[in-house]
């Protein structure tokens, strides 16, 4: 019998599940939506219910797990709602804007003995997880630095009447870096230790912080340094959006795009091991689509088997708190101590003065 998915938003993010679901995702079914303003037309296109409530979605017998696209300070009442009912929570990112939400929301599953999974779509697509089995295989070393930029472009952050504009929802580097925190995370196989942040905005419009350079550290010795920012002038190569990451090795070097090319250096010069398709961004098509089926499926196949998905609340709440810890540290000029000892300042003002 099918996994049956209700999802909470009719925005762009869930149009793309719902694509994924319909088109990619083996052993699941949508049922039905509930909330946003495009809420008719969403049902009415993929031809599911439309509930009134999110407690009238939650009532459905035929609902397996609930799809949280919706704003990120909605994520921690809707999560605990839904886990009190036994179903399934599966979130964007980021999973919530503090830690405080965050641990309501792994002890509410916990307690319900309901799965929690966090979008951490990076870890899906194709290449990166290509360069991720690389790096498992020893085929550049040990890792010992890590570069990640990712660079959007001037207005690009969100309209001003927007809800990711909403303090709650974090500061920016919260919001995109839930993406390469986690990532950088998974590839080096230890916890952030330290880092230090600075933050700066020059377009002058809101959210501050809109540019960021952090520096983090590793337990296991690592470095790595993340350049953010949503204030390029154009794209960097439009066909590859926003995002590249450099792995440098004891004996090699890898570097990977978002949706571009998959390159290793292993003394013999740059060897192109994978190309992305190409995407037709806004449109959900299976080459947009796939990395986000593809870790809802991993979610199905946890649910059927009685196990933990690849990617768990306390994986996202690692990935959210160096988020909060680069905001401290751009908030106060200092290095910042990882695991927090209490909560961080959020959104962060920018580092100039």
């Amino acid at each position: 019998m099918a996994i049956g998915i209700g999802i909470v938003g009719s925005g762009f993010m869930s149009r793309i599940y719902a694509f994924g679901i319909h088109e990619l995702v083996e052993g699941a079914q949508l049922r039905a939506v509930f909330g946003g303003t495009r809420s008719e037309a969403f049902a009415r296109d993929f031809e599911i219910d439309l509930e009134p409530s999110l407690d009238r979605l939650l009532a459905r017998a035929d609902v397996d797990v609930v799809l949280l696209a919706s704003p990120t300070f909605l994520h921690r009442e809707q999560t605990v709602a839904a886990a009190a009912t036994g179903k399934h929570v599966f979130t964007e990112k980021p999973i919530a804007a503090s830690l405080v939400e965050i641990d309501d929301m792994i002890r509410a599953c916990r307690e319900a003995g309901t799965l929690l999974g966090v979008n951490a779509v990076t870890r899906f697509r194709r290449g990166i997880r290509m360069a991720k089995q690389l790096v498992d295989r020893g085929e550049i070393g040990q890792i010992r630095m890590v570069r990640h930029t990712y660079a959007h472009t001037l207005g690009s952050f969100a309209t001003p009447d927007h809800w990711i504009m909403d303090p709650r929802s974090g500061s920016p580097f919260v919001d995109q870096g839930a993406h390469c925190n986690d990532a950088i995370r998974w590839f080096v196989g230890a916890d952030a230790t330290q880092v230090f942040a600075r933050y700066e905005s020059y377009s002058g419009t809101p959210p501050p912080g809109q540019s960021a350079m952090v520096d983090f550290l590793f337990g296991n010795g690592v470095m790595c340094q993340i350049w953010a920012s949503y204030e390029f002038p154009q794209p960097l190569d439009p066909d590859k959006w926003t995002g590249d990451y450099m792995f440098v090795g004891s004996k090699g070097i890898i570097d990977v795009q978002y949706r571009g090319t998959l390159r290793i250096q292993r003394g013999r010069g740059w060897e192109t091991l994978y190309t992305h398709p190409p995407v037709r961004q806004p449109d959900p098509g299976v080459n947009f689509a796939y990395p986000y089926a593809d870790q809802v499926q991993d979610f199905v196949k946890a649910i059927v088997g009685g196990h933990e998905p690849e990617v768990t609340g306390e994986d996202a709440r690692h990935g959210v708190e160096m988020g909060l810890a680069a905001d401290r540290s751009a908030a106060t000029g200092e290095i910042v101590r990882l695991p927090l000892r209490f909560e961080a300042p959020a959104p962060a003002a920018d580092s100039r003065r």
